[in-house]
């Protein structure tokens, strides 16, 4: 892909389903012989190195604010920016191991598990499957060792100017919070981290807060708009990917402003009012959009199993570990760490009003600690799903029977 502002390629037209192919149908040897062909082909962002010297590199980019893509026979702007993998100078370390019947594949540093996945996820945006998938543009192979994926092209989220934030200090556990301010800082409100430190301090008496986008919002809402958004995400991902994400603190869930050229796919969202969710055969969960778009994005920590014997692990250094990640072959409800770290950081007034404490509190799930994927999975495991959570008549509120098929409107199915 030559990655100048007038291209019009992108990596979901240009490779017609050979790398999903040769995961979900391929052999052991077809994978091992053919995945990192087939990757390298469309692994052609880099940036032209036009000195180094012991201090730094000089580098010419390749690439500019916008790349033009290709959707049908229509050209769309995409605003991006391009992640560089840390530790450039060391062998990425991809790995195809084969441990007893299962073929795994492993990364320790590098990107070339996570930009599989992110290759995969990004169907389901090209397909208007799912709003909160993200969007891979393109990526690159641009190590000396010729090994592994070291950059990546993907949609650019947050505000488009910084704006002062006030962050704050947490003490205590999730049911004695305090908060206290620290510095205020520039942002571009990239991520719900960032976006629970400005509403934590600019909420009135009455738990109205006004976003950056001039839309005015009841905070108790907007965070059960976020829990809902994860639930359903954490499973849509298991049902159709067999994918369980891991390190999903608040800093890595992102936040997509939407303007004139937002999008999924073809559809575009610029009118964008409701998100609605599938939950069953006739039954939807319908939530404000307040022109922001909850993200899926860092999915570095993940796991996926594209077949029973296949699996891909977005972050394992230690190679003596792989025999443990086949426990994530079933399902684990990891979907309460991201709904744990909200808790946290969230004013307990705030959350006092939402309808996710009050499931919380019903189903008796524990907040003594926060944990992480890998931590206590059979914790996981013991907990509800999430299709019974969203069930639950506590949502009854936001229920609706069918959806409006109309520019107001994006639906997710499960």
């Amino acid at each position: 892909m030559n990655n100048d502002n007038n291209n019009s390629n992108n990596i979901q037209k240009t490779n017609v389903g050979s790398i999903d192919k040769l995961l979900l149908n391929g052999t052991h040897e077809e994978i091992q012989k053919n995945l990192l062909v087939e990757i390298y082909k469309i692994a052609t962002y880099c940036e032209t190195l036009i000195g180094e010297g012991y201090y730094g590199r000089v580098t010419l980019q390749s690439i500019g604010p916008q790349i033009t893509i290709k959707i049908d026979d229509e050209n769309v702007q995409i605003p991006v920016v391009v992640k560089e993998a840390k530790h450039l100078r060391n062998p990425p370390k991809f790995r195809m191991d084969v441990v007893e019947s299962d073929l795994i594949l492993s990364c320790g540093e590098g990107m070339t598990c996570e930009a599989i996945i992110l290759y995969i996820l990004s169907k389901a945006w090209y397909k208007e499957k799912n709003i909160h998938m993200p969007l891979l543009v393109g990526m690159g192979s641009c190590d000396d060792y010729n090994i592994g994926i070291s950059h990546l092209v993907l949609e650019k989220y947050g505000l488009e100017n910084r704006i002062n934030i006030k962050k704050h200090k947490f003490f205590g556990s999730p049911a004695t919070l305090v908060f206290e301010q620290q510095d205020t800082i520039e942002s571009f409100l990239t991520n719900v981290g960032g976006l629970i430190d400005y509403i934590s301090f600019s909420l009135n008496d009455k738990m109205m807060c006004k976003l950056p986008n001039n839309i005015t919002v009841y905070l108790p809402e907007l965070i059960d708009n976020m829990c809902i958004f994860y639930l359903h995400t954490s499973y849509f991902l298991w049902n159709n990917y067999k994918l369980t994400l891991g390190d999903q603190s608040t800093n890595n869930v992102f936040i997509y402003w939407i303007n004139e050229n937002s999008r999924c796919g073809k559809k575009k969202l610029d009118k964008l009012k409701f998100i609605n969710y599938n939950i069953g055969p006739n039954k939807y969960i319908r939530t404000n959009a307040n022109k922001i778009i909850f993200k899926i994005g860092d999915i570095g920590i993940s796991i996926m199993t594209p077949q029973p014997n296949v699996m891909i692990v977005g972050n394992l250094s230690d190679p003596d570990n792989l025999n443990k990640v086949k426990k994530y072959k079933e399902k684990c409800y990891s979907c309460w760490d991201f709904i744990f770290d909200v808790i946290r950081y969230v004013p307990i007034e705030v959350i006092n009003k939402t309808v996710i404490y009050q499931i919380i509190q019903k189903y008796n799930i524990s907040m003594k600690y926060i944990p992480f994927v890998g931590v206590n999975i059979d914790l996981y495991k013991s907990m509800p799903s999430e299709l019974d959570i969203l069930n639950d008549e506590l949502y009854d509120k936001f229920k609706i029977d069918n959806v409006d098929i109309n520019e107001e409107n994006f639906t997710n199915y499960i």
